[in-house]
């Protein structure tokens, strides 16, 4: 009964590993959460929100950008809607579908991961700048739940 209990049910969530699949986060989400990537942009200094919603095919869809201020390699073309909302430029209805996100960590952008309910995982914790990591949509058991916190606790 045990191992039901621990081994059995399935969450959504979403995993963050290295690029040799050392899983560093597993977080439970429901379907269609939004998922914040945060950072401070290389050039124009100024804070980047990428905005992610979980699917429930075990995907990823970026629904949209928003920034502060314009600068080189900050988007400019128009999706659904481009607007600015309280000193913050948004760029909605990107609507790309990805299966991971790849992303190397800055020591400038200062990755962090974040989620609806305000919790924040500050990427350079658990990685060194420079450094890859992957971010994929992933099955949960209550194991890999636990095995996370544990993992939290000791730090």
């Amino acid at each position: 009964m045990l191992l039901v209990y621990f081994f059995g049910p399935i969450y959504y969530g979403i995993s963050v590993k290295t690029a040799e699949g050392q899983v560093l986060i597993n977080y439970k989400l429901e379907p269609k959460s939004e998922i914040y990537i945060d950072y401070t942009h290389s050039v124009a200094r100024s804070n980047v929100r990428d905005v992610f919603e979980l699917n429930d095919d075990f995907t990823f869809t970026l629904t949209r950008t928003e920034y502060e201020a314009f600068g080189a390699g900050l988007p400019t073309e128009k999706y659904e809607s481009f607007e600015l909302i309280d000193g913050r430029y948004i760029n909605k209805g990107i609507n790309i579908v990805l299966k991971e996100i790849p992303l190397r960590i800055g020591k400038i952008a200062k990755h962090k991961l974040s989620f609806e309910d305000e919790v924040v995982f500050d990427l350079l914790d658990y990685i060194e700048a420079g450094e890859l990591v992957i971010i994929e949509p992933s099955k949960l058991t209550r194991w890999k739940i636990r095995q996370q916190r544990r993992t939290e606790f000791e730090k």
